[in-house]
This record gives structure tokens, sequence and C-alpha cells, in this order.
């Protein structure tokens, strides 16, 4: 897979601070999409298209299997301390990781999610 990217923006209507672009570009599949986004400049609006295509990918990932994925983390750190013996560095790496995985929920689903 390479990486998103646009091709092509058109000026379409400019507003009260934001303008209206139509904005051509090539997934990370290679098929190309046309889009319409708003922004201050091109630049915004290219980006614009870019993130509702990660949103996108995030909202289509039920709730249940992001809590789940945690939760998986969560009883994975819990056995390490119950059936591996309590150490430090184990300790602090495992709370390392919860805290992170927690970070990555939060970052990627309730960052593109109402």
């Amino acid at each position: 897979m390479s990486k998103a990217y646009a091709t092509e923006a058109t000026l379409v209507a400019d507003g009260d601070g934001t303008k209206l672009y139509a904005v051509k570009w090539i997934d990370s599949e290679g098929n190309e999409r046309n889009s319409s986004a708003r922004g201050h400049d091109m630049k915004s609006a290219l980006d614009t298209v870019l993130r509702q295509n990660t949103a996108d990918k995030v909202k289509s990932v039920p709730l249940s299997v992001w809590i789940a994925g945690y939760f998986v983390v969560m009883m994975a750190f819990c056995w390490s301390i119950l059936y591996g013996g309590l150490s430090v560095i184990g300790g602090v790496l495992g709370m390392a990781g919860l805290v992170s995985a927690g970070g990555m929920f939060i970052k990627k689903y309730f960052r593109y999610t109402e």
C-alpha cells in the first residue's frame, strides 16, 4: 500500500474566510477519487480530504472492537503480573503499554468521531 496523495485541486467557490475546492486524489489502493473540501487555502483543503479518508477508516471499525483490543492489552498485562512474577521492569513496561494503548484509543477513535 502506498500513501494517499492529492493530484489536483481547483477553486470552486470563494467564501468568507474559507474556500471550496474540487480535489482529485489517489487513495492508498491506487484508485482515483474526486472530493470537495473547504479550507482557508489549497493546502488546508487537501489536508481535509486526506484526514476525512483516515476518519472514514477509523469509523468503519466498531467501538466494540476498539474496546475489546484495549481489554486484550490490559488482560495480557494482568496475566504477565500474575503468572510472570512482579518485576519493576515488567511493571513499568506493562503500565507504559496500557497508557499507550489508551492514548492510541483516544487519539484514533475519539479524534475522528463525534
